[in-house]
């Protein structure tokens, strides 16, 4: 296979000699390989393993009845993809989540199956174990590599995945200080394009939403802690 990159633009052949073009932003897959503008290729284990899933894919589909390919999420009708964008667990409405995020997120010994999905939902529901799902695909939290503070109770792990502000120290915080600076400190490194919420976040989005929660529960914990003991208990 022979490769080469100008800007944005990744241009490969194949074994066969057929040549191909892929636009990339950030980082984008060809035959197991990561490119990114800035550190060219790097080989990818996650990649590596999503690539040998959809050959294996590809093999099946081509070996076996047409019909068969009736149950890919990709050939399936307009009723099944909208049955797949509630939880099969719970039936949560999920949100679209990148391929980028759950490839992440996902433990290094996840089987490749579980990672060739065309598309992720992200599922929020604190009471269900279920993470990301597919078609026929289910990743719980024990088999992401970080902790997911949405699924957790009595929580005091990372809410910036980022730049590690988690449930304990914003409310040491507050209680020392009466405020945290964690939400400016984020809105801060964002700006300045330091932060990879994408690939590091089990959400795949920007944390300020999860901060600013934590933040407002820790404010009315220190509240309720400093007022005088016999008030406490008064009825409403």
């Amino acid at each position: 296979m022979g490769c080469s990159c100008h800007g944005h633009l990744l241009f490969y052949t194949d074994s066969r000699g057929r040549a191909g073009l892929n636009r990339t932003r950030s980082v984008h897959t060809v035959f197991g390989l990561r490119f990114t503008p800035r550190s060219c290729f790097i080989s990818d284990r996650y990649f590596l393993r999503v690539a040998e899933a959809k050959k294996e894919r590809l093999n099946e589909s081509h070996f076996k009845p047409r019909r068969i390919m009736s149950s890919d999420c990709c050939s399936a009708s307009e009723t099944t993809r909208k049955d797949i964008v509630f939880c099969p667990r719970c039936g949560e409405k999920g949100k679209r989540v990148s391929l980028a995020t759950v490839g992440a997120m996902a433990r290094t010994d996840i089987e490749a199956a579980k990672l060739s999905g065309h598309e992720y939902k992200l599922c929020r529901n604190r009471d269900c174990p279920v993470v990301y799902y597919a078609c026929q695909i289910e990743l719980e939290k024990n088999e992401l590599r970080v902790p997911v503070n949405f699924k957790e109770r009595n929580y005091e792990g990372p809410v910036c995945y980022c730049f590690n502000h988690t449930v304990a120290s914003i409310r040491a915080e507050i209680k020392v200080r009466r405020r945290s600076a964690a939400q400016e400190m984020i809105t801060r490194e964002v700006k300045a394009g330091r932060c990879a919420c994408e690939v590091k976040n089990p959400a795949g989005t920007c944390c300020l939403g999860d901060v600013s929660r934590a933040m407002r529960a820790a404010m009315a914990q220190t509240d309720q802690c400093s007022r005088p003991a016999g008030l406490l208990d008064l009825p409403p």
